[in-house]
């Protein structure tokens, strides 16, 4: 769990060169691992894509504050990014300390995925031989509208630029998640429950996932659904200490050893939900719970 460097080069500003000096990491304890997971290899990081999606849409052509079908308009602005208060607490009883909230701004307009990417819309891409294969939910034809999971970051940044989008970094997901008022969970401060989304609460969910938007109570203020739970979801940044310094479109460490991942997943029990929280894979990682949703640069209203 933690949050994203920020550093003063100027008032306001980011670095763009911090390397994250964190030791190898390992998922928390009770995370699943996918029996069926292979090895992987450097291929698991970015590569070249050599044609998009006929669906794809160029951001460019959009009217301004418009995006592409399936995807929701955020506009700029600042919010609280990190553990809440009532985590931090929580973390401090098990002698673990994380500085407060740290203030952040983005100043760019943006589109980012109502769901989480399904395995119908993934087996598409490894249909047109841009994508590398289809594994848990793809594999099935009764899973095609639950989220693609078991991807390695890899895998992830490969189909987002397959549709001429991009992975969110990490404070886009998380304002996107949580909107300008600062609640613990999308949908505000109560407890998680079984009609806001799908996790591991009063039944353990396992290696099972939900279809994709099942749960429009635990939306956010922005309309997005399954923030938490269900699958985690691969953002862009690397994994490095976390800071409380006010930050502007923070892109994260520029190296590192692990990426981060937002949003639990179906083996979240109510201890691991909280928008801040966050944890470090190693990129090549294809833990059944690994997911992703995309975004794309939007045109301000």
């Amino acid at each position: 769990m933690r949050a994203l460097v920020c550093f003063f080069l100027v008032v306001a500003s980011c670095a763009q060169d911090v390397v994250a000096q964190s030791a190898e990491p390992t998922a928390p304890p009770s995370r699943v691992a996918d029996a069926g997971a292979r090895a992987t290899t450097s291929e698991d990081a970015a590569q070249p894509i050599a044609r998009v999606s006929p669906e794809a849409v160029d951001p460019a052509t959009l009217a301004p504050g418009k995006c592409p079908d399936g995807m929701v308009y955020i506009p700029p602005g600042t919010f609280l990014m990190g553990l809440t208060e009532a985590m931090r607490r929580e973390e401090e009883k098990h002698q673990n300390k994380y500085p407060p909230q740290q203030l952040v701004t983005l100043t760019k307009a943006y589109c980012i995925d109502k769901t989480e990417v399904t395995a119908g819309a993934y087996r598409k891409c490894v249909a047109a031989g841009v994508c590398r294969r289809n594994s848990c939910n793809a594999k099935y034809d009764d899973t095609l509208d639950h989220p693609m999971n078991c991807m390695s970051w890899g895998e992830a940044d490969t189909y987002c630029r397959w549709m001429n989008k991009r992975l969110p970094t990490e404070a886009e997901w998380e304002y996107a998640a949580r909107g300008k008022k600062g609640a613990r969970h999308p949908w505000g401060n109560t407890k998680p429950d079984d009609t806001k989304l799908w996790y591991s609460g009063s039944t353990q969910r396992g290696l099972h996932t939900a279809p994709v938007g099942s749960f429009p109570k635990g939306a956010s203020p922005f309309g997005l659904l399954d923030m938490e739970g269900n699958v985690g979801e691969w953002v862009n940044d690397w994994d490095g200490p976390q800071a409380s310094e006010p930050c502007t479109d923070p892109p994260g460490p520029a190296a590192g050893h692990s990426k981060v991942m937002k949003g639990g997943s179906a083996g979240s029990g109510v201890y691991e939900l909280d928008i801040g929280q966050s944890w470090g894979l190693r990129p090549s990682s294809g833990s059944f719970e690994a997911g992703m949703r995309c975004a794309v640069d939007a045109r301000p209203r």
